[in-house]
């Protein structure tokens, strides 16, 4: 009875060990890069232009860079540095077109999930926070002279994708990234939301 549960101990002892190796072996720490594109949706009469009305051209100059360590076989916890890209708001006033240039960018932490499907593919869910920032030039489209401004918030952010490993160290990701918050919305900079769709290739060490 004694060998016998000696034996069990050590089954137990041998299994337990053979899980932790094989986590250890699924913990991994990884980088990647995406180009992106980028659909802001301002505010269209903000405090910062007096209440006016303001159009806004396309995004231009959009990426991000990120790393990550998987600490479990479907969880990972990832950094991820974005450029939101560039822009340009528009007003129209009596006296002529008013412009200022307007720049995203933020650092953001979030836990990704995965949940393998088959042949290499996995979908990919993320939430996390963003501090975001957005730099406004010289403004003319404003009431009165100001001159360059910034705003920095904390941006609840929220993502699904899809995963392709290629090899067993190199994948491709496809996704779609929600920021909640931009800017702010008072008279420094122009406030609203960030969708952002991004594509790129990582790397698994």
């Amino acid at each position: 009875m004694q060998t016998s549960k000696r034996i069990t101990e050590l089954l137990c002892l041998v299994g337990l060990l053979a899980s932790g190796a094989a986590l250890a072996q699924e913990t991994r720490v990884y980088f990647g890069f995406n180009t992106a594109q980028a659909r802001p949706s301002f505010d269209r009469s903000p405090a910062v232009a007096g209440g006016f009305p303001v159009t806004f051209d396309s995004s231009k100059g959009v990426w991000n860079a990120y790393g990550g360590f998987q600490f479990h076989p479907t969880f990972s916890a990832e950094l991820t540095y974005y450029k939101l890209g560039d822009y340009t708001a528009n007003l129209s006033t009596p006296t002529g077109s008013l412009y200022t240039n307007i720049q995203i960018s933020g650092w953001g932490g979030a836990l990704v999930g995965t949940l393998p499907l088959s042949k290499g593919f996995s979908l990919l869910g993320r939430v996390g926070t963003t501090y975001v920032r957005e730099t406004r030039g010289n403004c003319t489209v404003c009431a009165g002279t100001v001159s360059e401004s910034s705003s920095n918030i904390w941006s609840p952010t929220v993502g699904v994708g899809l995963k392709y490993d290629i090899t067993p160290n190199w994948g491709a990701r496809a996704e779609y990234t929600h920021f909640t918050k931009i800017g702010s919305n008072n008279d420094s900079t122009f406030g609203g939301t960030l969708n952002l769709w991004s594509a790129g290739v990582s790397y698994r060490f």
